[in-house]
């Protein structure tokens, strides 16, 4: 049997109960003793009353010797009075008598003597008190039963007063529970304590209703920070495509200037898609952070680092330009192919914000901003350090708490943001962020990601080979100095490279078409040219030469020309890298006096080495036409080499001899047991021959 749980209005209503109870029974008693103790009192006083009115009467009767109506007195009183007795006179002789009866409850014995001169009576007597204490516990009772009936009804009505009262508490407290779920907000269990429950559900549902309160208040400011956000990314757009499409057509702009030019509408581009980005992320937080804003970029992606530097580093050149005294500077030297996965905007963001700290924090106006970057394992470091007034060791370590800044305008001031978002942004990388300082000397930010592999179209290095043509085409002179001083410094000209430069489109069509050796030829392009039409990948198509083709551009991260390039084979140097990109010198090119690509191992390739070994001669053999194009880039363009027509799984030696003489050897030989005129003509072969050694 389950037993019904009770609450402290059944407790309190219970407690009562028994209170009144036990009060009314002690009450009881104490009333009961009381009255006997009294009615005693009253009794005995009344007989002796009593006792002495008879004395009294019976001494007139007996003075005066009227015996017989004496005794007929005290007969009647004692009849009234429900006693008994005897009178004598002083000689013991009895003047009346009346005698008890064995029903009689006799109590009292009350003697008294009257004297006069020298007579005297005593009068004896003892009371029936039966009758008496009767009637007094009857009227007693009476009286005691009406107050009892008197105050139970008092009871029953202040009961029913108490019992509404704490039903109004039940009431309220079911009504807490049906809030608490309307809300969906789960109260404590409950207890037998009702008034406990109820003051702290109260106190429970009144903290949640602020805090909700408080929340919506929040999510009101988001959403219209996110409709302001949208509206403001949308209006932005119009103008930044006008700007663009003028940029696009402005091209007697010097290039560097168009950079700079592109670089910065771009970032506003990037703001205002981040803008919307966000906005979208309040409406919708349900949706994954990393899907593709409305430019189609992603936000996180593999980037190479040291463009984006180099590009913040030139915008806030010019807008710092009117602070003679304060420099900007940066160390690319050794950041050079040099990938993290990351949000170019959120970086350029974080970058901009600490130079413009840099320059909030100098001393007298002078100062210097400096970033460099280079790489440790498989970890990218970036570091950002100033020489101003420095942070004090107290705001240093609270330094990236929201509303903990430093040092803007000489005071603690501004709203923390600045520092807190960058360290964010830098941990939301998989990175860290970390600040050293000393008052006095200046501030240092270390920065560190995960390093990235390169992308396929990014050029690592440049491997140049001896004998070979390095052709430059770009209308800025400046490209070309950079790279004449790059190969200068490599002494490339000593093994036999040359470099050539065009500024003019036309005479560079003109040159690679008069070029009948294309073989040894490497091709650094420029994207756009002043007073064109074409761009660089327009040429480079036209002319049939992009396996041999680098585009050199400061608009590599356009994935429009990435996908261009991936399809005519071209591969990327940002046109900021080309002064650090690393140049590697092929060795020298291997002369053999013979080389044979036959599937003959066990005959053929036996019968030629002997021949050459009795000869004298530097020799080697290939069973694979996949074993030669492994060693050709080591391999001398000017060694013969001699092929087999039939090389087995349906490989034929005239289109593999055609594919080798694409890549620059011109010496090829059929090698075949067929006549040549069997064959049809072939440019590529310069002669059949049979399979006996040549030597």
């Amino acid at each position: 049997m389950i037993k019904k749980r009770r609450g402290l209005a059944d407790n309190i209503v219970e407690s009562t109960h028994k209170t009144v109870l036990l009060g009314f029974a002690v009450v009881s008693l104490l009333v009961t003793v009381a009255d006997a103790w009294f009615l005693r009192e009253n009794l005995i006083i009344k007989h002796q009353n009593v006792i002495s009115s008879l004395l009294k009467v019976s001494q007139q009767y007996y003075f005066s010797g009227d015996i017989v109506s004496m005794r007929n007195y005290l007969n009647t009183m004692a009849s009234q009075f429900n006693f008994s007795g005897s009178l004598r006179d002083q000689n013991q002789q009895v003047l009346w008598l009346q005698e008890k009866s064995s029903a009689d409850h006799y109590d009292s014995i009350f003697s008294q003597v009257s004297e006069e001169s020298t007579r005297s009576i005593e009068l004896f007597l003892e009371w029936d008190i039966k009758k008496e204490v009767v009637q007094h516990y009857r009227d007693f009772c009476a009286a005691f039963l009406m107050f009892l009936i008197f105050s139970f009804s008092l009871f029953k009505i202040q009961n029913r007063l108490l019992f509404t009262r704490l039903s109004g508490l039940k009431s309220f407290k079911e009504k807490l529970k049906m809030q608490a779920n309307a809300i969906n907000f789960s109260l404590p269990p409950d207890t037998e304590d009702e008034l406990s429950d109820v003051q702290s559900w109260f106190q429970l549902i009144g903290e949640h209703w602020v805090l909700a309160t408080k929340k919506a208040e929040a999510v009101a400011r988001q959403t219209a920070f996110s409709e302001v956000a949208a509206q403001v990314s949308h209006d932005i757009k119009s103008p930044l495509s006008a700007l663009n499409m003028l940029i696009g057509q402005m091209s007697q702009i010097p290039e560097n200037h168009r950079i700079v030019m592109r670089s910065a509408i771009q970032r506003i581009n990037d703001i205002a898609n981040q803008l919307l980005q966000e906005s979208k992320q309040i409406a919708f937080p349900a949706e994954a952070v990393s899907k593709t804003d409305d430019s189609g970029e992603n936000l996180m992606k593999v980037e190479l680092l040291s463009p984006i530097i180099d590009i913040l580093i030139s915008e806030k050149r010019v807008q710092f330009r009117e602070m003679q005294g304060f420099e900007i500077e940066a160390d690319l030297s050794n950041g050079y192919g040099l990938f993290a996965h990351i949000s170019s905007v959120e970086l350029k963001r974080t970058l901009s914000n600490l130079t413009n700290n840099a320059a909030e924090a100098l001393k007298n106006g002078r100062g210097k901003f400096f970033i460099s970057i280079h790489s440790l394992d498989t970890t990218v470091i970036l570091e950002a350090k100033d020489n101003g007034k420095g942070i004090p060791k107290h705001i240093l370590e609270r330094l990236g708490q929201i509303g903990v800044t430093h040092g803007k305008e000489g005071i603690e001031s501004g709203s923390g943001l600045g520092v807190y978002h960058a360290k964010k942004t830098i941990e939301s990388f998989g990175g860290r962020f970390e600040i050293f300082s000393q008052e006095g000397i200046g501030t240092k930010i270390v920065m560190t990601f995960p390093k990235a592999p390169a992308p396929n179209w990014f050029v690592e290095k440049l491997s140049i080979s001896p004998d070979c043509k390095i052709v430059s085409i770009d209308d800025d002179l400046s490209i070309h100095h950079v790279w004449k001083g790059r190969f200068e410094s490599k002494n490339l000209s000593c093994i036999g490279v040359e470099h050539l430069t065009f500024t003019s489109v036309n005479e560079f069509k003109m040159w690679v078409k008069a070029d009948e050796i294309r073989s040894m030829r490497l091709y650094l392009c420029d994207y756009e040219f002043l007073n064109q039409n074409s761009s660089g990948l327009d040429i480079i198509e036209e002319l049939g030469i992009g396996s041999q083709a680098i585009l050199v551009t400061s608009r590599y991260e356009e994935d429009r020309i990435r996908e261009r390039c991936e399809k005519l084979g071209v591969r990327l140097i940002p046109k900021a890298m080309a002064g650090f990109v690393p140049i590697e010198v092929i060795k020298s090119r291997e002369i053999f006096d013979a080389l044979l690509i036959d599937d003959d191992q066990e005959l053929i390739h036996l019968i030629w080495n002997r021949s050459a070994t009795a000869a004298g001669k530097k020799f080697k053999a290939y069973a694979h036409p996949k074993q030669f194009f492994a060693e050709a880039p080591f391999i001398d363009f000017h060694t013969p080499i001699y092929i087999d027509s039939n090389l087995g799984s349906g490989l034929r030696g005239e289109e593999i001899s055609k594919k080798i003489h694409e890549i620059g050897f011109k010496n090829i030989f059929l090698c075949t047991g067929y006549r040549a005129s069997d064959y049809p003509s072939m440019h590529w072969i310069k002669g059949i021959v049979g399979k006996d050694p040549i030597f």
